[in-house]
């Protein structure tokens, strides 16, 4: 062996040895696939640890609605405010009896106050900035509606474990919940008008209802 070349003193048809470049900086946002598959509608952000958040944004339909539900707001408050102050004239060009005033104002009363309750509830999810997050501990910071007496009622849900979550589905190719009521985090008094099914109205394409529904059935396992 003493006549063997030195391996340190040689170089092999004239190719020198360079030290590669370090790898590029990654954002710690993009090595989650889940954000990948979201973007832009996801966001994502780290809480410390292996506690990780998904938020969903929203988009320019939920402020279209908003600005339609105040306008309807604001003109329930006006009709309400005109038949109570003028002279309503009905066949045979008679005053309208007080009576039917009074029935009049209670109807149009109930739908300006579920009006206002949903438009809240948006107002609610604008200041969070967001439709919903998800992380370990559920579904967050998010509204559900149900259609009562032909009236839509936006309620606001403080959290949905995965212990509410009974079945994952799509109902008219919307991805859909069945919950258990019982289980949801809610204030009590509105806790009668949540509907057993939670939509995710957020308008997400059917792929991402799809890796919507993927996630969630991660977390549950």
């Amino acid at each position: 062996m003493a006549d063997e070349v030195d391996s340190k003193s040689i170089v092999r048809k004239n190719v020198w040895v360079r030290v590669p470049p370090s790898a590029p900086k990654r954002r710690l946002h993009t090595q989650s696939p889940f954000y990948l598959k979201y973007q832009p509608n996801m966001t994502y952000c780290a809480k410390g640890g292996d506690d990780v958040q998904f938020k969903a944004k929203l988009n320019i339909k939920f402020y279209v609605v908003f600005v339609l539900l105040l306008g309807i707001v604001i003109l329930g408050l006006y009709g309400l405010y005109f038949l109570n102050t003028n002279t309503i004239l009905v066949e045979n060009g008679l005053p309208m009896d007080n009576q039917t005033k009074l029935l009049l104002s209670a109807l149009i009363g109930v739908a300006v106050l579920s009006w206002t309750v949903s438009l809240f509830t948006l107002v609610r999810q604008i200041l969070l900035a967001q439709a919903f997050s998800i992380d370990k501990d559920g579904i967050h910071s998010t509204a559900t509606a149900k259609i009562l007496f032909a009236l839509i009622l936006v309620i606001p849900v403080r959290t949905i474990p995965y212990s509410a979550i009974k079945k994952i589905s799509k109902e008219n190719g919307v991805l859909t919940l069945l919950l258990d009521k019982s289980q949801l985090d809610i204030n009590p008094i509105l806790r009668f008008f949540v509907s057993k099914r939670y939509c995710f109205f957020s308008g997400f394409t059917s792929v991402k209802q799809e890796n919507i529904a993927s996630e969630l059935e991660k977390y549950m396992k």
